[in-house]
């Protein structure tokens, strides 16, 4: 039973996770919007050899508004907090990041900002991309511009003071001019021709819009059904022959009597 006791004591410190003041693999990053919420992510790397592990984190606030931790960019990392801590379960190598949002870090009076915290390691603040910095306070180890084109500072471990203005926004206001609607006359032409009657009449509403004017023609057009024959003038002909045609012939009988 002697022997058997520190054999089961060995196995289960082994198989035991590992208490270690674990260093962060990147700079605390304070990510601040525009309205002063601010997203805090802690990064550690994890190698083969030391999984499993639980990691004990320094929070930059007491009881933020939501905490969680990611390895690999999934789940599966359990987190405790507690009294501005957090104690991180590791069950596997890789990438560790515990994040959480807070609006605490921040404040303002009239119109400047103010981020204000005790850094516990290296850590980058990023600030809105509208931020103009008006004051620094603390050890300023690197400054920049993230991709998306936000300035950032990076300050090492200790109290850190960043002080900025807001850009005020500008307003483009853009006035579009219209003229007013065009009066259009109405037009009526009517053509008199031997085989018919052509009415044209082009009708013109005022437009009902400042751009828009809507002209409607309608075209009415009377054909006959087929030309006309007129007679009285080929008889009246034909009877002035006649009549001369008998006088001359009573006249030569006359004669010849």
């Amino acid at each position: 039973m002697e022997r058997i006791l520190p054999a089961v004591l060995l196995i289960a410190i082994l198989a035991a996770p590992v208490f270690h003041a674990y260093q962060p693999a990147g700079p605390i990053v304070v990510d601040v919007g525009p309205d002063g919420y601010s997203i805090v992510t802690h990064s550690y790397m994890v190698g083969p050899e030391e999984a499993p592990l639980q990691i004990t984190v320094k929070l930059l606030v007491d009881q933020p508004d939501y905490l969680y931790a990611t390895l690999n960019g999934t789940g599966g990392v359990l987190v405790e907090e507690s009294a501005g801590q957090a104690v991180l379960t590791v069950p596997a190598p890789g990438l560790v990041e515990l994040i959480y949002g807070t609006d605490k870090l921040t404040s303002k009076t009239g119109d400047v900002w103010s981020i204000s915290f005790d850094a516990p390691s290296d850590t980058r603040v990023v600030l809105p991309e509208d931020a103009i910095v008006i004051n620094v306070d603390g050890s300023l180890i690197d400054a920049g511009k993230t991709p998306d084109g936000r300035d950032y500072l990076e300050f090492s471990a200790g109290p850190l003071t960043v002080e900025y203005l807001r850009a005020p926004a500008i307003t483009t206001t853009t006035t579009a001019t219209t003229p007013p609607p065009t009066e259009v006359t109405t037009t009526t032409t009517t053509t008199t021709t031997p085989t018919g009657t052509t009415t044209t009449t082009t009708t013109t509403q005022p437009a009902q819009t400042a751009t828009t004017t809507t002209t409607t023609t309608t075209t009415t057009t009377t054909t006959p059904t087929g030309p006309g024959t007129d007679l009285t003038k080929p008889l009246l002909a034909l009877a002035a022959i006649l009549v001369v045609a008998a006088g001359l012939f009573f006249l030569a009988k006359k004669r010849g009597g």
